[in-house]
């Protein structure tokens, strides 16, 4: 007769942050501008987390600069293809704003989670 064996021990489930308490993280995010758009429609990170933007202007001749729509975020910097510049910043705020360019009609959504 088979003899029956004890049932496994419950393994923990890995313990959860609410999202006030989880460390802040670091977000590294980089946007191309080629041909007059963006490469990217959606970024998305959480309040709290430092991003380090980095934009990246293939458009050869053409000024482009990136752009958050935050509260008390300045416009970032211009420059004329090809070249590259960057920004970091912490959003505190979560809701829905936008990256953009204040050149050109170029835009996305720029999401900040709570």
């Amino acid at each position: 007769a088979a003899t029956p064996t004890a049932p496994a021990a419950p393994t923990a489930a890995p313990p959860t942050l609410a999202p006030t308490q989880r460390p802040a993280g670091f977000v590294a995010v980089t946007v191309n501008a080629n041909g007059n758009n963006f490469d990217r429609s959606t970024i998305r990170v959480r309040a709290g987390d430092q991003v380090a933007a980095t934009f990246q202007n293939n458009d050869s001749g053409v000024e482009h600069n990136l752009s958050f729509g935050l509260p008390g975020l300045g416009h970032g910097e211009t420059c004329k293809g090809p070249c590259s510049t960057s920004q970091t910043f912490t959003p505190r705020t979560a809701g829905s704003f936008f990256f953009f360019c204040t050149l050109h009609p170029i835009s996305g959504d720029f999401i900040v989670d709570p």
